[in-house]
């Protein structure tokens, strides 16, 4: 099964109790289950201190987050606003409750950041507002769908050239699948600390 690609023995071990399973088998029955009845699933995996995603996706070809995570997999290294992206694998398996249908699942590996819930307002708004955007209270970034013209006048204030490029990626994927959204409420923004330097970064911006 394909999704032993990306989740080996000691994986599994780490994150099987989150899931409240004890063996592979029905560990992999708990994923399968999970993702055939929608939404999305973030495990930790202690070993490497990594975040393993799994999502459902409906069409390879029109899933934004799967267009996401191709667009910036490249990217990362370079553009520190950018989520470090390990490994993404789509699988597929037949729809437990259809005949003849197939079901599709993203699995993504990527690095753990912090949830800018973790920091007051005197830490955090200042990384935005170095960047450029107007930010008085976190409050403008709890609306969960931006439409393309409302992500144009966010763009339109940044100042930072790695921020922009983030954003044009998104703008782009609201060009190329239609029915795509903006989605940078504050679940998706998220914090890098590395020693004392904390950087934002916009992990999940499109739905």
């Amino acid at each position: 099964m394909k999704i032993l690609e990306i989740i080996n023995e000691d994986d599994i071990r780490d994150i099987k109790s989150a899931l409240s399973v004890n063996d592979k088998s029905k560990f992999l029955k708990k994923i399968n289950n999970n993702s055939s009845s929608g939404g999305t699933k973030v495990y930790h995996i202690k070993k490497n201190n990594k975040i393993l995603k799994i999502w459902k996706i409906h069409n390879p070809k029109f899933d934004s987050y799967l267009e996401w995570t191709n667009k910036i997999k490249n990217l990362s290294s370079s553009n520190s606003y950018l989520p470090k992206i390990e490994s993404v694998k789509v699988f597929s398996f037949p729809n437990p409750k259809f005949e003849d249908t197939i079901s599709y699942q993203g699995l993504a590996v990527m690095e753990k950041l912090d949830p800018i819930s973790k920091y007051p307002d005197s830490i955090l708004l200042p990384l935005f507002r170095n960047t450029g955007i107007n930010l008085k209270s976190r409050i403008r970034f709890l609306k969960t769908l931006w439409t393309k013209e409302n992500l144009d006048i966010l763009k339109s204030e940044v100042h930072d050239e790695k921020l922009l490029q983030a954003l044009n990626l998104v703008s782009e994927i609201l060009d190329e699948l239609p029915n795509s959204r903006g989605d940078l409420h504050t679940g998706n923004w998220m914090i890098r600390k590395d020693g004392n330097s904390l950087q934002l970064v916009l992990t999940d911006p499109v739905t």
